[in-house]
């Protein structure tokens, strides 16, 4: 299996795990890698009357860094593009309050540390 591949089968089971986490805290999860050309949101949920944004990021160690340092604002500005553009292109959820969370998670997948920041940044 190339490296590229594995990242991407790490990043698709940080996102199942994530997922379930949110499902676990009483989300409902809507969208799952939602892509256009702006960019790419990984969880978009509801939380009550919020819709909820989700980067997620995954480290198997936070030795050199937190995972929440990996987000830059290069990423947090695509992010919130991306969130702009569901909306502009899926009106029933236009009505809800947003904002843009950030799950974080380290160690391995059998006993995964989770980290989940509400509101992490603004738009």
């Amino acid at each position: 299996m190339s490296s590229r591949q594995t990242t991407t089968r790490t990043g698709q089971q940080a996102e199942t795990t994530a997922e379930n986490y949110l499902v676990a805290q009483g989300l409902k999860v809507i969208t799952r890698n939602f892509r256009c050309r702006f960019g790419e949101i990984d969880l978009i949920a509801i939380e009550h009357n919020t819709l909820v944004f989700v980067e997620v990021r995954y480290r198997r160690t936070l030795q050199h860094m937190a995972v929440i340092e990996t987000l830059d604002k290069s990423k947090i500005q695509r992010l919130i593009t991306t969130g702009e553009y569901f909306l502009g292109h899926n009106r029933q959820y236009q009505k809800l309050q947003c904002r843009f969370d950030f799950i974080g998670i380290s160690g391995n997948s059998q006993k995964p540390e989770i980290e989940w920041i509400k509101n992490a940044f603004q738009a």
